[in-house]
């Protein structure tokens, strides 16, 4: 069974300098453990330099002995622990010591013992997905990547790169764009391969699969049944699902709430914060939904003609576009959409030198993102993560499936993509979900991955 580790890691070199003193030792274990590391960086698209969780009852399946080996790759320095560990909330997390964080090699594991263990843990892991059928079943031999293609192009734009870095570019630099090309192509080749992948995390309800990770510029490459794909994306979506913080409904819904609709999983202040154990607390304690609502209402009552133009703005599209001063292009959009992002995200105290017009022309904006960030500025990330993961998988995706069992769709965040054939449908029914919830017509883009 093919596995990735760190190209520099020359195992049995290291085991001959470091003999390990575990009891029945064996080098397949130490890979496995090495291969989790290195993979969720694609799976989660993260920064070689982040850390990521590692459960105690996923290594346990590998060995008992998990923990020894862990800690024969700290104290030999491959990894590093953030020992950082809450009881039910957070495992510990680890990552390659900064020697490792270079390229992957391909290396392969032959004891039968772990590789039926790693074969049943991905059964165990898609039988549990049962909940989220409708999205998984589209993860099929349908699914097609032109993987000569996609291989070939990588390859040239890697090249392009590489010629064009100027004699001032860093070996760093070059050496994270040899590990970005790295990642693009293992990630593809897994699609190739029909080795997909598919969850729910629970911080927030996101779903993630092989498709998303892929970059913009490989989506060309793919089909499903021979059809090209079309992603259908809420513009301005973070800003627009805000709104719903602006309702009262949302901290207390009446019996006859869309927000409470039985088909659906329930889109309240409350039930998002129960299911995601997102906890806003101050010095007093707990924060309710109530304490939320009055102070929502008070910014409401202060800043209703603003509430209504940010309403209208963002019900248009056009959020981003009006915090740009002089002639808009699509750098410049992408340039404030992340600044927003961050804005939103980020830690309170830097959101005035963000963006500073926000605060002149959203004001309501500013103060439900202060309220929000009482308790620190990560809570209200989550919490419009998961207003998100509710609104398009619970809701959208749900209908969908119920509806049209036969139209494919697969929902990256706050975009679901289908075949050309069924967007006007998809279309429609994120129109209608998102025009119910919120009380404002969204606008919709459309992008055709053929075309590049």
């Amino acid at each position: 069974m093919k596995r990735y580790i760190p190209a520099n890691f020359n195992i049995e070199i290291h085991l001959a300098q470091y003999p390990p003193s575990i009891k029945n030792f064996h080098r397949d274990i130490l890979i496995q453990i090495l291969h989790v590391i290195c993979t969720r960086y694609l799976i989660y698209n993260l920064s070689s330099s982040s850390y990521v969780p590692l459960m105690g009852s996923i290594l346990n399946r590998y060995s008992r002995q998990y923990k020894q080996y862990i800690s024969y790759l700290i104290e030999t320095e491959i990894i590093e622990c953030d020992n950082q560990y809450i009881i039910g909330e957070k495992s510990l997390s680890y990552r390659l010591t900064s020697h490792y964080r270079l390229l992957l090699r391909e290396v392969f594991i032959h004891r039968p013992s772990l590789i039926r263990t790693i074969l049943k843990k991905e059964k165990r892991i898609k039988s549990k997905s049962s909940q989220i059928y409708h999205l998984t079943k589209w993860y099929n031999d349908q699914l097609r990547i032109d993987l000569d293609g996609a291989l070939e192009f990588l390859d040239n734009e890697m090249r392009n790169k590489l010629n064009h870095c100027s004699i001032s570019v860093s070996s760093e630099e070059i050496l994270k764009l040899k590990i970005n090309h790295q990642r693009q192509c293992i990630i593809i080749e897994k699609i190739g391969n029909q080795n997909y992948y598919y969850f729910r995390d629970t911080t927030s309800g996101r779903f993630h699969s092989n498709l998303t990770g892929v970059p913009r510029s490989l989506r060309k490459f793919l089909t499903f049944n021979g059809e090209s794909l079309v992603a259908i994306d809420l513009s301005n979506s973070q800003p627009l699902l805000i709104i719903l913080l602006f309702k009262k409904d949302f901290y207390d819904p009446p019996q006859d709430s869309a927000l409470t609709d039985k088909r659906y999983s329930p889109l309240t202040f409350s039930s998002i914060t129960n299911r995601y154990k997102i906890i806003f607390s101050n010095s007093k304690g707990t924060l309710p939904a109530e304490w939320f609502a009055n102070k929502i209402a008070a910014v409401s009552n202060s800043c209703s003609e603003n509430v209504a133009y940010y309403t209208t703005q963002t019900g248009q599209g056009a959020f981003y576009n009006s915090l740009i001063t002089g002639d808009s292009s699509p750098q410049q959009n992408e340039k404030i959409k992340k600044k927003t992002l961050t804005y939103l995200y980020g830690e309170e105290r830097i959101m005035p030198f963000v963006i500073p017009e926000m605060d002149m022309l959203y004001p309501c904006l500013s103060e439900i993102s202060s309220i929000f960030k009482c308790s620190g500025h990560k809570n209200f990330s989550i919490l419009l993560q998961a207003i998100e993961s509710t609104i398009f998988i619970d809701r959208i995706c749900k209908r969908i499936a119920t509806e049209a069992p036969l139209v494919p769709i697969f929902p990256i965040h706050d975009c679901i993509v289908t075949t050309q054939q069924h967007v006007n449908y998809v279309s429609c029914v994120i129109t209608d979900e998102i025009s119910l919830i919120l009380g404002v017509k969204p606008t919709l883009k459309h992008k055709n991955w053929s075309s590049g």
